[in-house]
């Protein structure tokens, strides 16, 4: 989901109500979902894995318009994503590949983590939550070398 912060500046009135134009596209910021084997050296051993929804995921963010009246860290509406997927790797000698290795994800976009599972997206005010199945904050997910086994992304 996106999330609302302070300081986007830009305005069109539309009656009474203020809204924000952001528009994503012209961001060049994407958010990437990797799952793959949360292990160290596991990146090389991906041949020998396969996935629901081929990995990386890519998703797009298209236009959206943002109430100036909506607060800080509340989910912009109509921007909610939820994703399934899993995966299967097979035992092929490496011992980074295993039985039961969790799946984790990654936010790839070019920002930071404000705030536990909020992370920037280089527009500003706007922000992108990730959560898990049961709803926990991702922290630590950003970047290739994320680590978020802790999350637990199932349900």
């Amino acid at each position: 989901m996106v999330v609302a912060g302070g300081g986007c500046e830009d305005g069109v009135n539309w009656g009474s109500v203020m809204i924000r134009r952001v528009w994503i596209e012209t961001l060049k910021k994407m958010l990437r979902v990797l799952a793959f084997v949360a292990v160290p050296g596991a990146a090389h051993a991906l041949g020998a894995c396969s996935s629901s929804t081929s990995m990386p995921y890519l998703q797009a963010m298209n236009n959206m318009a943002v109430a100036v009246n909506l607060a800080v860290g509340a989910e912009i509406p109509g921007t909610r994503r939820n994703y399934t997927f899993s995966g299967r790797c097979v035992a092929d000698g490496n011992q980074s590949i295993y039985a039961g290795a969790p799946i984790i994800a990654c936010y790839y976009g070019s920002g930071r983590e404000i705030t536990p599972g909020v992370y920037s997206t280089g527009v500003a005010g706007i922000g992108i939550r990730l959560r898990n199945a049961v709803g926990q904050p991702m922290i630590n997910a950003i970047g290739v070398a994320c680590d978020t086994r802790a999350a637990a992304l199932g349900a």
